[in-house]
Formats: C-alpha cells, sequence, structure tokens
C-alpha cells in the first residue's frame, strides 16, 4: 500500500469494505476492495475465487477489471478502476427527485452496453446472477461499468443451467422464486426490471415484505405506464420481463436485430469476439485456500496465467504472416485475360479462384417403370354399402317378363 494513499470511505459490501484511492506514481484514481482472509467461511472463499477470475480473464470495456491484486495484513486488496460518476440507482433517483424522465437516447445507449458486456459473459458460460442498478457504474461519457461479480456462476462445460437460489430479491425472476433450475436467461429478466427503472423511475413489483413480492412476482402481471417512449423500446421491455424463461429472448438474438445494429453502429459502441484462451483460462481449477501463504500462491498463479493469456492472444495477432498476401511493385502478374494474337493458344492464361464452390450435380430421378403397383386390398361387404350387399334388403327388384309357351320372354316386352 505505500504505492497508493487512501483518500475517502466509499461503501461497504458483503465480502469486505471499498475505499477511493489515489496512485503514487500517475496520481490517478482508482477503487480499492478489503477483503479480510481471516474472517470468511469457506463458501465465501470459493466465490471470492470465481470473482478474482472475472476480474482477470477479460479486455471488456464495459466490464469492471482488476488493475492489482495483492495481500498485505490479512487483507486482500483488490484495485479496479474508480468509476468518476454515481451508479445507476443514485443517477434515477437524481431524475426522480426532479420529476424528470430521462431521455430515451441515454437509455439506449445505457442499455446497448449493459446487453453487450452481459452476452459477453453469457458467451464464456457465466450467469451474473446480481445485475441490478447498483453494480452498474458511469464515466463520464456515461460509459458504465457492471460490477460485482461475487456471486456469478462459472457454468462448466457440460451443464447450461444451476439451481442455487441467490440474489437481489427485487431483481429475481420467477423460476428462482419457484426453486426450479434456471439459465442465463434469469439475467435477462434482471436486465429487464433495470430497463423498466430506467423508464419509469420504479421497479416493477414492490411490496413490503419478501412473501408479498415473491407472490406479486410469481402471480401478478407487471403495469406498464403509458410513456412517450417508442414501442420498440415498451415492445423490448415486454419481452424481456417475460415470466416464462423459454420465451424471454437470448440477448445474442437481441444484438442482431437490426434496429439494435443501427443503434450500437450510430452510438459506437464496440462489440468483442470470444476467445478460446479466455475460455481456458476460466476454467482452470484452483484449491480453495485456507492460510495466507495458500492466498499468495493462488495470487502469484493468477498473475502467470494472466500474462501468458496476454502473451498468447498477442501471440495470435501478431504472429500472422502478411508477407504472402503482399505484391512487390516489380512482379508482374499474368493477364486474366488472353490477349488477342496468333499464339494465343501459347498463352498461359491465369484464371481466378471461383468465389463459391460450384453447385453439385444433381442426379435425375431414375423412374423404374417395370415396378409393379402395390395391389389394392378390396373391402369386405360389411364396408360396402347395404345396395350392394348379396342378399340385401334394399336391393332393387325388377318385374318379371311375362313368358310365351317355351318359357321364353315376350319380345314385345323389350
Amino acid at each position: 500500500m505505500d504505492q497508493y494513499k487512501v483518500l475517502s470511505f466509499i461503501a461497504k459490501g458483503s465480502f469486505g469494505k471499498v475505499y477511493k484511492i489515489m496512485s503514487n506514481k500517475d496520481n490517478k484514481n482508482y477503487a480499492l476492495k478489503k477483503i479480510e482472509l481471516m474472517l470468511i467461511d469457506k463458501y465465501s472463499k470459493e466465490s471470492i475465487l470465481t470473482e478474482l477470475k472475472l476480474l482477470l480473464f477479460h479486455d471488456h470495456p464495459y466490464l469492471l477489471g482488476a488493475i492489482d491484486i495483492f495481500i498485505e495484513d490479512n487483507a486482500l486488496h483488490i484495485i479496479t478502476p474508480f468509476a468518476k460518476r454515481i451508479d445507476l440507482r443514485n443517477y434515477i433517483k437524481a431524475y426522480k427527485k426532479h420529476n424528470a424522465q430521462i431521455s430515451e437516447k441515454k437509455i439506449w445507449k445505457i442499455l446497448c452496453e449493459i446487453i453487450i458486456s452481459t452476452s459477453y459473459l453469457h458467451d464464456y458460460s457465466i450467469i451474473h446472477r446480481d445485475i441490478k442498478t447498483q453494480n452498474i457504474l458511469f464515466e463520464n461519457n456515461y460509459d458504465i461499468f457492471l460490477a460485482d461479480f461475487g456471486v456469478s456462476k462459472i457454468l462448466p462445460p457440460t451443464k447450461i443451467h444451476t439451481n442455487t437460489q441467490i440474489g437481489t430479491p427485487f431483481y429475481l425472476s420467477p423460476e428462482v422464486i419457484n426453486g426450479n433450475r434456471y439459465t442465463t436467461s434469469t439475467d435477462v429478466w434482471a436486465i429487464g426490471c433495470v430497463l423498466y427503472e430506467l423508464m419509469y423511475g420504479q421497479m416493477p413489483y414492490e411490496a413490503q415484505n419478501l412473501y408479498q413480492l415473491y407472490y406479486k412476482i410469481k402471480n401478478n402481471n407487471v403495469v406498464y405506464p403509458v410513456s412517450n417512449y417508442s414501442c420498440e423500446l415498451v415492445n423490448l421491455l415486454k419481452e424481456l420481463l417475460n415470466k416464462n424463461e423459454y420465451r424471454r429472448p437470448n440477448l445474442n438474438n437481441i444484438l442482431s436485430r437490426n434496429f439494435i445494429k443501427q443503434k450500437i453502429d450510430y452510438l459506437g459502441l464496440y462489440l468483442p469476439k470470444k476467445n478460446v484462451y479466455r475460455e481456458m483460462f476460466l476454467h482452470k481449477t484452483f484449491n480453495i485456500p485456507d492460510t495466507i501463504n495458500e492466498w499468495n500462491i493462488v495470487i502469484k498463479r493468477m498473475k502467470t496465467d494472466k500474462k501468458e493469456l496476454e502473451n498468447k492472444i498477442k501471440d495470435t495477432t501478431l504472429n500472422v504472416n502478411h508477407n504472402k498476401y503482399k505484391i512487390n511493385n516489380n512482379t508482374k502478374l499474368p493477364p486474366l485475360t488472353p490477349t488477342i494474337s496468333s499464339n494465343a493458344s501459347k498463352i498461359p492464361v491465369a484464371v481466378p479462384p471461383p468465389l463459391y464452390p460450384p453447385p453439385p450435380k444433381h442426379r435425375p430421378k431414375i423412374i423404374d417403370y417395370k415396378r409393379k403397383l402395390p395391389e389394392l386390398s378390396i373391402p369386405s361387404s360389411r364396408y360396402l354399402m347395404p345396395c350392394l350387399r348379396k342378399n340385401s334388403v334394399n336391393k332393387r327388384k325388377y318385374p318379371t317378363p311375362p313368358l310365351n309357351k317355351n318359357n321364353q320372354p315376350l319380345k314385345f316386352f323389350y
């Protein structure tokens, strides 16, 4: 801590305290999270390890990352960037205090950044499980930081769901309250609650105690007040707050919509891609440390793995052989079309490769005319009409013609 100077106390969390500090090297402000390691249980240690992984593995502009991690005086010190503005909860309260409404342009910017950051976590099979307005921090240009990975869950490659009931009550999805297994769709519900709070200045469900709150979330429908917002924003809110988890849209599906792409291009937002090396870093296992020396060993290993991860990513981007794609000015390429001359047949012609593979040659259908048709099965007499049955009562009776002496019918009768 000789490199930093504590300026003020910010807040107190579930595992430790957060301070505002200043670096002695560059005189920049940072946030310090201090956790007493001797006062936490085994489950808390597991959640701290997952939080350290999530703070170190990514390089996302809208996710909070760790700048430095060290242990001093039996306490874990995590240094992160300092959000220069208030969190989203206090930002909404300031508008509500003046009876003002947040503009739709600001809402789209905040919402798109939340969806981009959360979809990045979902691509790596990570469920945040605590998305709320207090965990969304602001920068000067209104860029966000999605923070607090203390209760996040890293799903193994063979699982797509979990069943631990955890999170902030106002943002819990119906499947979590019912005790069912849930997937990344529970984060989609929490984003819908954040969007509802941005638009209307209140939560979709409010109650005096937990029993009333859980009953309303499970049984009552969401009320959407009349507002001046566009139909696209209101319809997206209704999709996010769908109680059926299977009908809630996937975040990647939302990002692939045309009007969302237009918003992202207009706002100039960044969409990072998934990296295999980062996924390998996430699924590395660490033994749960008990003593301070074991904590030091785990943190050193994480730091070395982080450096190896950055080097691998740099190697994959820099070691591409770009020379084979370059053309020198001295080299003469053969013409793409043959020139008209007497020896035109002897001139080698460079034919460009096809852009797409040739279509497959479809085989014509061979019709076997000698094939016998299937024999039709004649139904039994009970399925026939009564007049067609043998010895039927409804059979039409014709009159018998008169006969002559030789028992032959008379000709005049016909």
